[in-house]
């Protein structure tokens, strides 16, 4: 009996002992979750200075999330976030089916966008990486569950709200002078869907969400005439049609 009841003592102490490691290290499970997935959709490393969630409140913090410059766009930063709010829906943690992100709230992000001698941009550079990975990037082991009985982790985010945005569009290779313009408002709804959907396929949303809208806005924005110019002057008009072809193209989609 003393041998059993020792048993199950050792048992519950490491069930204890094991929640309390994910628990503790829960904010750094995250933060590597972030700079992983998204570093493997966008092609690009993704970096996080920190991050801070509350399972009691339903809230969390992520501080400084950047994403570097794509290959052949110099260093630096392409995007930068200095805060990302979180809403979390406390009770979808246990049941899985699926986790519920209420709000994914984003103040005042950064965008550098860079044309090059080619005239290509690091924008587009990204979301032909984002394509890519889509396309071929099968669910990693850990999405599905690791054996039939579990669960596969899945994700919906209810809201999502980015506001009060900045792009420098940087035309320096061609030999032109930068210029700057607010970004309106991005919105998104049901991010996953109701069934939520796997890590990797939330990211490439956000990511695809976010850029995509980001070169929609500067199409439109007083900026864009003064760029078209520049670029027919400094990369010759072929070059300048190609790159306008690609944002017509994002508009009608």
């Amino acid at each position: 009996m003393k041998s059993i009841l020792f048993g199950l003592a050792t048992i519950l102490v490491l069930l204890v002992g094991g929640f309390y490691f994910v628990y503790s290290n829960l904010d750094e499970i995250v933060r590597t979750a972030i700079e992983e997935y998204g570093s493997q959709v966008v092609g690009t490393s993704v970096s996080v200075s920190g991050v801070s969630i509350s399972l009691t409140e339903g809230k969390g913090t992520i501080k400084e999330l950047r994403v570097a410059e794509p290959k052949g766009f110099g260093s630096g930063s392409a995007i930068s976030f200095d805060e990302i709010e979180l809403g979390i829906d406390i009770r979808s943690l246990t049941a899985r089916e699926p986790i519920i992100i209420n709000l994914v709230r984003v103040i005042a992000p950064s965008v550098n966008y860079v044309i090059n001698q080619a005239g290509e941009s690091n924008l587009a550079a990204i979301q032909k990486n984002i394509a890519r990975s889509s396309s071929s990037s099968p669910s990693p082991p850990e999405e599905r569950g690791s054996d039939k009985n579990e669960k596969p982790l899945l994700i919906s985010i209810r809201s999502l709200d980015i506001e009060g945005g900045s792009v420098s569009a940087d035309l320096s290779a061609v030999g032109l002078k930068a210029t700057k313009a607010s970004l309106p408002a991005i919105r998104g709804k049901n991010l996953g869907g109701s069934s939520g959907a796997p890590p990797t396929e939330i990211a490439t949303q956000l990511a695809q969400k976010f850029v995509g809208d980001t070169i929609i806005a500067v199409s439109k924005s007083q900026i864009a005439p003064e760029i078209n110019r520049l670029l027919n002057q400094a990369v010759g008009k072929e070059n300048s049609q190609n790159i306008q072809g690609l944002i017509q193209g994002l508009m009608q989609k």
